[in-house]
């Protein structure tokens, strides 16, 4: 635009089918598990991390026609 050429080396990866972006997305992928899977203290923090997320919740109440509405939702994810 405007007279200057811009390369875009990467234009093909903007293109979901191209098989060449699932390539390229799958070696992404390992490569990022490989680095996550090495850090220490990966598995602890999972199992933290599932702890804390097998809580219930409670949600801010909602106000209509003077009534109070929240949502529930109980530590078994119901």
């Amino acid at each position: 635009m405007f007279g200057h050429r811009v390369a875009d080396p990467y234009r093909w990866l903007e293109d979901p089918l191209d098989p060449r972006t699932a390539a390229w997305s799958a070696g992404q992928d390992r490569l990022a598990r490989q680095t996550l899977d090495a850090l220490p203290g990966r598995a602890e923090l999972a199992g933290s991390l599932e702890r804390l997320l097998a809580t219930g919740s409670v949600t801010a109440p909602v106000w209509r026609n003077g009534r109070a509405f929240v949502t529930r939702r109980e530590p078994d994810g119901e």
